[in-house]
């Protein structure tokens, strides 16, 4: 008797194997193709970045007028394919704000009110950290306690920030 449920269960497991199989089939599959959707993808960042290094450099060229307007055209370009940085979701809306606004002068409680303004909830600290972190990798300068301003007054922060290569957490940041 013990045989013959053995044998029944195994009969009803087929189905199930059969999909198991299929399944792992897809996956391999699937895995394969976003590897070499990856790899199309590292290809077309790098040639954006180069793009980009070479708009700016040539951006500098111009006189300030025209140069803030070209860093504007390129920051409003950024946005487009934007990835969520390790930074978080803070960190990104921060940056954001930072560079689409035209005002030259942030504090932690202004940066707040405008992204509730925005819709968007952020804790005091948190953007405190942030802008702290900004200022430490130079890309604003700390005027006075809890002030900051534009590092260079072009509005741009620049994109080496946005991966935070260094690992920095946000959480474990302090002033």
């Amino acid at each position: 008797m013990q045989k013959l449920a053995f044998d029944q269960v195994r009969a009803t497991d087929a189905p199930f194997e059969a999909a198991i199989n299929a399944a792992f089939t897809e996956l391999a599959a699937a895995e394969s193709a976003a590897s070499i959707a990856k790899g199309q993808l590292e290809i077309a960042q790098q040639r954006v970045n180069e793009l980009r290094q070479a708009i700016q450099h040539m951006a500098r060229l111009l006189p300030s007028d025209r140069r803030i307007s070209i860093f504007g055209l390129l920051n409003n370009l950024r946005d487009i394919n934007e990835p969520v940085t390790r930074g978080g979701v803070v960190y990104d809306n921060v940056v954001t704000l930072l560079r689409r606004s035209p005002k030259e002068k942030w504090n932690p409680s202004e940066i707040q009110e405008e992204l509730q303004n925005r819709g968007i909830k952020a804790d005091t600290k948190a953007i405190a950290n942030i802008l702290g972190y900004l200022a430490k990798n130079k890309m604003l300068r700390r005027v006075a306690r809890g002030q900051y301003v534009l590092q260079d007054g072009s509005g741009i922060i620049s994109a080496e920030l946005d991966g935070m290569e260094d690992g920095t957490s946000r959480a474990s940041e302090h002033d």
